[in-house]
């Protein structure tokens, strides 16, 4: 599976939290509303296989 960003929204449709995956770290990715970090286990970040050589 393939997920680009995450977005949660309250009932009101305001935007509580946003992970754009695009920037992520070796933990994981900061929140662009609140920094809080959303962490994975034994991701496959699709993005640095383009952006690395193997």
């Amino acid at each position: 599976m393939s997920i680009r960003d995450i977005r949660i929204k309250d009932s009101k449709g305001k935007q509580k939290y946003h992970w754009k995956l695009d920037r992520h770290t070796q933990n994981g990715v900061y929140d662009e509303v609140e920094r809080r970090l959303a962490s994975c286990k034994a991701p496959q970040w699709l993005l640095d296989s383009h952006t690395y050589w193997n």
